[in-house]
């Protein structure tokens, strides 16, 4: 759940890593802000034909959301795009308190009437300390409490407390998984006008081409009439 607000929007396809790592399958999960409800979700991707399908994690594939790469009208969306894809944010650990100060950017759960359980960036804005105690194990507890001020989600603009066990810290691995980068290197490339040829020069589309089209069109259809994912995991 891994970006920092002070940082300037990214450059496209800032991921970092090299040419020979593409088989490389050590990638770290992901997590994907969703642009049905703006909430961090972990998810895994694949390809279907040039679309892009982002599957939750913990949710049947009726929830898969379908992205097709002539679908941006412009730069600054595949760049949008590019954003909501990061490494898993991790649960922060009691021990972990002294690394939270002011200003740390952290994806925490949202205080929610209906008992939901979503992730949103968020910032902390004040420490208050107490003296941490101990379990029955004898592992350290923390009692301290975060004001966090929310930069996502219902409680946009506002500031809450929070626990440890409502926090999860971001990941530091600015990696980007090698499918997504795919994707949008396709979606940059037909942008700017490098579609390929028309159906005219290519010839009369395939029967399996028809086929992998009308797949494509209902998984993106079925996607968008189904409802949102209500929880992560």
């Amino acid at each position: 759940m891994s970006d920092k607000s002070t940082m300037s929007s990214p450059t496209i396809f800032s991921g970092d890593f090299s040419d020979d790592e593409w088989a490389n399958e050590n990638w770290p999960e992901m997590e994907f802000r969703s642009p049905e409800d703006e909430a961090w979700y972990g998810v895994e991707v694949w390809s279907l034909c040039d679309d892009l399908v982002v599957s939750f994690k913990g949710f049947s594939c009726e929830y898969d959301e379908v992205y097709p790469p002539d679908d941006f009208k412009n730069s600054e969306e595949i760049e949008e795009f590019e954003q909501r894809f990061r490494p898993t944010s991790v649960q922060m650990q009691d021990i972990e308190c002294p690394t939270l100060s002011e200003g740390t950017n952290v994806c925490a759960t949202c205080p929610s009437v209906t008992g939901e359980v979503k992730f949103y960036d968020a910032i902390v804005v004040r420490v208050e300390r107490t003296k941490h105690g101990g379990d029955e194990e004898g592992s350290e507890v923390c009692g301290c409490t975060f004001r966090l001020y929310w930069k996502q989600g219902p409680c946009l603009g506002q500031v809450t407390s929070a626990k440890v066990g409502d926090i999860c810290l971001k990941s530091d691995d600015n990696r980007l998984n090698p499918k997504v980068f795919s994707f949008l290197k396709e979606a940059k490339r037909q942008l700017h006008g490098g579609g390929g040829a028309s159906s005219s020069d290519q010839g009369e589309e395939t029967e399996w081409q028809k086929t992998l089209r009308k797949v494509s069109s209902a998984l993106r259809n079925y996607s968008l009439s189904s409802s949102v994912p209500e929880n992560q995991g």
